[in-house]
């Protein structure tokens, strides 16, 4: 048997404009839920309808004939306490920080702030273009912080891998595994032990290319197929995801770029 593990927080990303919204819950937000992100932050920050909307009851979203999971639900109802587990999505070391602090949640900063934990997250995301996102890693960082991630990376018969990189393309963005086990993990951890960029590389190619039956690659041989990348660690990251609309129907879709990457060649060419 072999463990499958990803290098960070198995979680979820919502914002205004992802699939995960839990304003859509409150009455006063739906008649502005089909408005641009831009102009729904906009009108976010009119001080009477940030009133309005923060006195009402949320609606139940699941149920007969809704596609709304039940899970939605229980996040709003508890919110409060789900909050001490949600981030403000920012920039740290290396790019986006994957592993926060707990003082950096919604949760303790609406505490510092002496406000509600929806109050805090209703204004952060509708700061600016309405583009903020929120982190909930949901699975693997009940101890607010990776140390029992990187236990698992660090087993001799892990796998890196584990990521959603399609399915629910407007909430989970994992698709930039392979860069945060190279540049968190191989360069910029600073909340505890890293891993040697050696095993990391040997993670992400010849580790999986033996599991899988793949002989021909996974590393630098006479005879290998020359599937190279030329990597500039000290620029190597990855910024914040973006929401793109460019699936069929103008269907939405996280993307996240990175940088550090100076080329790739795809056997030898």
């Amino acid at each position: 048997m072999r463990l499958v593990c990803g290098p960070r927080g198995a979680g979820v990303l919502s914002g205004l404009d992802t699939t995960m919204n839990l304003f859509v819950a409150w009455p006063s937000y739906r008649p502005i839920a089909q408005l641009g992100a831009r102009e729904r932050a906009e009108r976010m920050r009119d001080p009477a309808l940030r009133a309005t909307l923060l006195a009402e009851k949320p609606n139940q979203l699941s149920g007969p004939g809704s596609t709304v999971p039940p899970v939605i639900d229980y996040v709003v109802a508890n919110f409060a306490e789900l909050s001490m587990s949600m981030f403000p999505l920012q920039a740290g070391a290396g790019g986006i920080d994957y592993e926060p602090h707990p003082s950096a949640s919604i949760g303790a900063l609406a505490k510092a702030r002496g406000v509600s934990p929806l109050e805090a997250m209703y204004d952060f995301l509708c700061e600016g273009d309405g583009s903020n996102l929120i982190y909930y890693p949901i699975y693997n960082y009940s101890g607010g912080n990776l140390d029992i991630v990187r236990e698992m990376l660090t087993h001799p018969r892990a796998l890196h891998g584990l990521g959603d990189g399609g399915a629910h393309v407007g909430t989970i963005c994992d698709a930039s595994y392979p860069t945060t086990l190279l540049s968190h993990w191989a360069q910029h951890r600073s909340r505890g032990p890293g891993i040697d960029l050696v095993q990391a590389v040997e993670m992400l190619t010849s580790r999986n290319a033996r599991f899988m039956g793949l002989g021909d690659r996974g590393q630098i041989a006479v005879g290998q197929r020359a599937d190279l990348n030329l990597i500039d660690m000290g620029t190597l990251s990855l910024p914040r995801p973006q929401v793109t609309r460019d699936l069929p129907a103008g269907g939405r879709r996280l993307v996240q770029k990175s940088t550090g990457y100076l080329g790739t060649w795809v056997n030898g060419q």
